[in-house]
Order: structure tokens, then C-alpha cells, then sequence
């Protein structure tokens, strides 16, 4: 987003305000995407707390592992979430 207003900046420096809103424009679009983007992502990170949470009353019930490495795999932190596979008891 901050390259598309740094540009803007620029345009409106050189009084060419068409091209400015135009950059303006592209910012917001940007912006927009980005708080999609954020918006999936603590909608995932929710339940991780969640079965973190589960799996300290009761590390003894596979489900929360599970279900926590599920979710890690939504936020694309294949890592933890094969550690939490391999915890659970999946043969890779």
C-alpha cells in the first residue's frame, strides 16, 4: 500500500491529479485485500489458542492435536502443524 501512496505523493508533488487519485485508488484496493487476507488469518489463529489451550488440560487426547494441526495448516505453518501430526501419532 505505501508504494502506491509514495507514488501518489509524487504525482500530486507534480500537480498531475489525475494520476495521483488513480494511484490513490490502487492503495485502497490494496488495503482492502490485505484486511481480507488478516481477516482469514485470526480466523484461524482463534482456534489454535484454543487447542493449545485443550491439549495443556488434556495432552492426552488426540483430537486437540488434531484439530490444532488443522488449523496450523490453514496459516500455512506446515511446521507446527506436522509436529502436532507426529505428537498425535500419524505415521508420515
Amino acid at each position: 500500500m505505501s508504494y502506491y501512496t509514495n507514488i501518489a505523493a509524487a504525482y500530486f508533488e507534480q500537480k498531475e491529479y489525475h494520476k495521483c487519485i488513480e494511484q490513490c485508488e490502487k492503495a485502497i484496493e490494496v488495503c482492502r485485500e490485505n484486511r481480507a487476507d488478516f481477516k482469514l488469518i485470526s480466523k484461524a489463529f482463534a482456534p489454535v489458542k484454543f487447542y493449545s489451550e485443550a491439549v495443556k488440560r488434556n495432552p492426552s487426547e488426540p483430537k486437540y492435536y488434531s484439530n490444532r494441526a488443522a488449523c496450523y495448516t490453514k496459516l500455512a505453518a506446515f511446521d507446527l502443524g506436522l509436529r502436532d501430526g507426529i505428537l498425535y501419532g500419524l505415521d508420515f
